[in-house]
């Protein structure tokens, strides 16, 4: 697992992360991260989180990854591609251009999962999960969901609801 605790102006591009599984749940770990841009990489079986985002959550964006199993590894029946936990803060932050595919995991996955408080920008994603699952899910700033692609199981949903 890649754990950044503190990270301002990082800038993480190009990789691969792999969760082991056993102890290794999460790909990847960021605790108050600032002014950061999380792109172009790829996160693969994870147990319980692509990205675990806890605490500060500040002018970043995480943009144009990718979130599924590999050949080797499957993904946990409750994990989230991309997670921010309840007690971090969330401003001026952009989630955009992710996929996130999950619609074969078993269990009750979500793709993006932003628990936190104040304002997020989660845009022009496409999630699968299974069918009858959240595939995005904001509680910080539901006005913020906008023109992702979702599925879940063969069912094209709306995370901006009617």
């Amino acid at each position: 697992m890649f754990y950044a605790p503190a990270a301002n102006n990082v800038w993480i591009h190009h990789c691969v992360f792999h969760a082991l599984g056993g102890t290794t749940l999460d790909c990847m770990e960021l605790s108050d991260l600032r002014n950061s841009i999380i792109e172009d990489n790829k996160f693969f079986s994870f147990e319980e989180k692509g990205i675990n985002l806890t605490g500060w959550f500040i002018e970043n964006i995480i943009r144009r990854n990718l979130f599924a199993k590999s050949s080797t590894g499957n993904i946990g029946s409750g994990a989230k591609g991309i997670f921010h936990v309840g007690t971090g803060v969330s401003y001026g932050s952009s989630i955009e251009n992710n996929k996130i595919i999950m619609g074969d995991v078993a269990g009750s996955p979500i793709g993006i999962d932003i628990d936190s408080t104040g304002q997020i920008m989660i845009c022009d994603n496409k999630v699968s999960v299974p069918n009858g699952k959240t595939a995005i899910e904001c509680a910080a700033s539901p006005d913020g969901i906008i023109h992702n692609a979702t599925l879940a199981g063969a069912s094209i949903t709306d995370p901006n609801g009617a």
